[in-house]
């Protein structure tokens, strides 16, 4: 195991010489699939971690995946992050884990890349469940609203740092106590590797 301030299970060879990570809990034909959102030094384990548990314990296959440019998965400076490529992405590490049949639960740009996977690949997905999905709106919409607007602010003007990252998500939760030194550690570790400009493609 490396040091990776999120837990390190597998990875998957989604093409062009690119690999995708996931954790891979529970057992069974009932699968369960989270995507995330997107942010600063986002990936499905820091999103989910306190919600997958439940479902390995129900008798759950459940896989926490890390998009492209996020969490343990490979970030190409030059890499296509539209919705179609991503989910295209998607489908091959789901191939390569033996996934046939799934639920899709994704949260902001993960519940986006959820009802593209529902649309490229419908024999793919058993049911959704969404979370203030994106994807609902031109991305030059999304982009205008007022919350998005001052999340964006938030980061660029303070810069990626531990303080910025837990002043956005104070604009994010209601519950202030669930931004613990745990969580900001765990997103700000990542959040150095990622491609500068992710959140603009």
């Amino acid at each position: 195991m490396s040091k990776t301030p999120i837990p390190e299970g597998k990875y998957a060879d989604v093409g062009d010489g690119l690999k995708m990570h996931y954790l891979d809990e529970g057992a069974g034909d009932r699968v369960l699939v989270f995507l995330h959102g997107s942010g600063p030094g986002a990936s499905s384990y820091s999103n989910f971690k306190s919600n997958y548990p439940f479902f390995v314990a129900a008798g759950y296959r459940v896989l926490l995946c890390d998009t492209l440019g996020f969490g343990l998965s490979d970030k190409p400076d030059d890499g296509d992050y539209s919705l179609p490529a991503l989910a295209k992405r998607y489908k091959a590490l789901l191939d390569a884990a033996g996934v046939t049949k799934a639920t899709l639960c994704g949260n902001s740009q993960g519940g986006a890349l959820c009802i593209r996977l529902a649309l490229d690949y419908p024999d793919l997905v058993t049911k959704l469940v969404l979370m203030a999905p994106g994807g609902m709106e031109e991305r030059e919409v999304y982009m205008g609203m007022s919350g998005i607007r001052a999340m964006a602010k938030t980061v660029y003007k303070l810069g990626i740092t531990p303080e910025s990252m837990k002043e956005l998500f104070k604009l994010q939760l209601y519950r202030q106590d669930l931004i613990t030194d745990e969580t900001i550690a765990e997103r700000y570790g990542i959040a150095l590797t990622q491609p500068k400009d992710i959140m603009q493609k």
